[in-house]
């Protein structure tokens, strides 16, 4: 198992926690410039984890932000049945990275990160959070999440629950 892969992260902070639809996106490490694939230059973290199973932020026993807050209104807006969680700044998601997580994940650097035999991934920092995946399927198939280093587009470590791929 390419374990020492995802060591390249020990000391580093998170810069970015954002969302595309339902996945989370971390960028981790330091600022650099590169080109991206339409060619433009971007200054953008050197590294980043694109996560597509459930997750967990937590601090002692407390859950501080989870996959499943995406599909809850934020905290000024009533559930209903138009309720679009897809709409950037709607779910409890998007509120608590603007005013609670950006902030934090920015000060605390990353000691410990931890495979399981399953295709999760526990990302301890040296503050005491500690960040969980875990695999909620059985499919061989299907993608938990993505390291990758930004500028290298051709090299990514993705986990499925029975196996690691570069």
């Amino acid at each position: 198992m390419p374990k020492n892969k995802l060591d390249i992260i020990l000391g580093f902070s998170i810069q970015r926690i954002s969302r595309t639809v339902n996945m989370l996106e971390l960028g981790l490490g330091d600022i650099v410039e590169t080109t991206d694939i339409h060619g433009k230059l971007r200054n953008i973290e050197r590294y980043a984890i694109h996560i597509q199973s459930p997750w967990r932020l937590l601090l002692d026993k407390a859950i501080l932000i989870a996959s499943s807050d995406m599909y809850e209104p934020n905290t000024k807006t009533e559930w209903s049945e138009d309720f679009n969680w897809e709409v950037y700044g709607a779910n409890l998601f998007d509120e608590l990275c603007e005013t609670k997580i950006k902030e934090l994940l920015n000060h605390i650097s990353v000691e410990e990160v931890v495979l399981d035999d399953v295709g999760g991934l526990r990302i301890v920092f040296d503050s005491g959070h500690v960040l969980e995946t875990f695999s909620d399927t059985s499919s061989t198939e299907t993608e938990l999440w993505r390291f990758f280093e930004m500028s290298n587009y051709d090299s990514h470590l993705v986990a499925y629950v029975d196996r690691l791929e570069i």
